[in-house]
């Protein structure tokens, strides 16, 4: 008896257990569902509540800076699947399609609004205001009046007839997006411009890119397209920056003072690091050179002995002064550029490598003296680099969102104040790398990129890529003693940045200046 009470005992335990374990497993999953998963799910594109708010509403307007549309609504009738016998539609749904305007390349801004394919770019980032529904509204409980469940109603929002959503305005010629996505053609890169004194986005193409209005069409080609039309290059694409990095190299060198205008090097070509040749392009041998030629010439040689001169902590530091492994604060995503560390620094910059030895650093450094190795960086942020110099060192927030307006009466509801990000270098230093980059467009490797009667400050870079051929960068400004446009061009396998991106960047500063005159 006591055997069998016992037995009952253990059994009436276990099952127990088995409850409690299945009731804390339940507890969990709902936990991560509704905290972990919950902002994904409630505005996840298939969610029923999603779908039926945002068909509820008007969706607000996107506009470039001069009043363009660059996306709207097209109004359409959706003929449901049961027919009646006759062949019509049995009834028919009342709605809008969203349609887009501008040049291709700007599905990267833009972005798109899908049923089945969901939101990227502005149509994703400010989806709250293109619905004029307050940030977080739509993980709230409820739904807005006239769908039957509930009563919750958003501010603005009128009851009578269907409520519109706010209209966006961004930074964006169009007109100068056009000439940079043409001046790309078809060659995998990006071209970016900015206003270096406000940070405001004048133009960022991307290449391959494709029609937003034809998603249902295309989306099976692109999603197999091995050049990755989805990717935004300006923002997302990582890259050597080869030698355009020489301008943070001789801000650096500039402002700690270790490197004067008088500091000799002698370039033979080439120079060895741990039994390691690294030559300057061509093998050409510069002879002797200071800082002002080097940069002119790109001479690798004289770089990595500024370099050395500096200090791997030192230029490790000036590299994040500029934005290196630091978030950008955008409108949109942007990945993160990265620069290595060095002895001493810690995980703060990175991984040093497999080693963490005196040769190990001393091969690091020689690689980000010209912009080599793991040193990566975005079109975007090479553009800001560029616009720091520009702007008398300060580098300004990026955005490309300047204006939000209430759909309708076109009151503004929000605008974009301009603001500071950093001051990575001094006036005086700006001002004298300035000078350097003006140099390098007059009578160095940037001279494709100059222009008649304008001074412009650049600087090429040709980044030694190890899948396929070097990739081809410019990065500069003009006009340079009154800087109103910053440039970043890169043409990924494109070669010489002396060749090829510099004539690109030519054209499009050419048209952003010269239409003002």
């Amino acid at each position: 008896m006591y055997d069998t009470g016992t037995r009952i005992q253990t059994r009436i335990r276990r099952l127990f257990s088995v409850f409690m374990w299945a009731f804390i497993g339940l507890a969990i999953g709902l936990a991560y569902i509704v905290g972990w998963r919950g902002d994904y799910l409630a505005t996840h594109v298939r969610n029923p509540r999603q779908i039926a708010i945002e068909k509820s509403i008007e969706r607000g307007g996107i506009y470039a800076a001069n009043g363009e549309a660059l996306a709207g609504n097209r109004p359409f009738q959706k003929p449901h699947d049961v027919q009646r016998p006759h062949g019509d539609a049995a009834r028919r749904d009342e709605g809008s399609a969203r349609v887009y305007f501008g040049p291709t390349s700007l599905v990267h801004i833009v972005g798109y609004n899908h049923d089945r394919y969901g939101k990227t770019g502005v149509e994703l980032a400010f989806n709250h205001q293109l619905l004029g529904l307050p940030r977080g509204f739509l993980r709230t409980p409820g739904l807005i009046p006239g769908l039957g469940f509930g009563s919750r109603q958003p501010q603005g929002v009128k009851q009578r007839g269907k409520p519109r959503g706010n209209d966006i305005i961004l930074t964006i010629d169009p007109q100068l997006q056009a000439v940079a996505e043409a001046a790309l053609g078809h060659r995998n890169g990006a071209v970016v411009v900015l206003d270096p004194a406000t940070g405001a986005v004048l133009a960022s193409a991307s290449y391959p890119a494709f029609d937003a209005n034809r998603l249902d069409v295309v989306w099976p080609d692109i999603i197999q397209d091995p050049s990755s039309p989805f990717i935004n290059r300006a923002t997302s694409g990582l890259y050597p920056p080869g030698s355009v990095f020489k301008i943070i190299v001789a801000s650096a060198a500039i402002e700690t003072g270790l490197i004067g205008p008088n500091d000799i090097f002698v370039c033979s070509g080439s120079i060895d690091v741990n039994g390691r040749k690294i030559s300057c392009p061509g093998g050409r041998a510069h002879g002797r050179v200071n800082l002002a030629s080097a940069l002119a010439l790109s001479c690798n040689v004289a770089f990595i002995q500024v370099a050395r001169k500096i200090g791997g902590k030192t230029l490790s530091d000036f590299a994040r002064r500029f934005g290196f492994n630091r978030e950008i604060p955008f409108d949109l995503h942007v990945n993160e550029s990265r620069f290595p560390a060095f002895r001493g620094e810690g995980s703060a910059g990175g991984s040093a490598g497999a080693g963490d030895g005196a040769r190990d650093d001393e091969n690091l450094l020689a690689e980000a003296a010209i912009g080599q190795g793991t040193v990566l960086a975005t079109p975007l942020h090479m553009a800001m680099i560029a616009s720091a110099i520009a702007n008398r060192g300060v580098m300004m927030r990026p955005y490309v969102v300047s204006q939000v307006r209430r759909g309708g009466s076109g009151e503004t509801l929000w605008r974009y104040v301009p603001a500071r990000l950093a001051r990575p270098v001094s006036v005086s230093t700006a001002a004298k790398v300035k000078d350097l980059l003006v140099a390098a467009v007059e009578s160095g490797t940037g001279w494709r990129a100059g222009l008649d009667g304008m001074s412009v400050a650049g600087k090429t870079g040709t980044a030694q890529n190890p899948k396929g051929a070097p990739h081809a960068w410019f990065v500069g400004f003009a006009p340079a003693a009154n800087p109103r446009v910053a440039i970043s061009v890169i043409v990924e396998n494109g070669g010489a940045g002396g060749s090829v991106a510099a004539p690109i960047a030519r054209r499009v500063l050419d048209f952003a200046l010269r239409r003002e005159e």
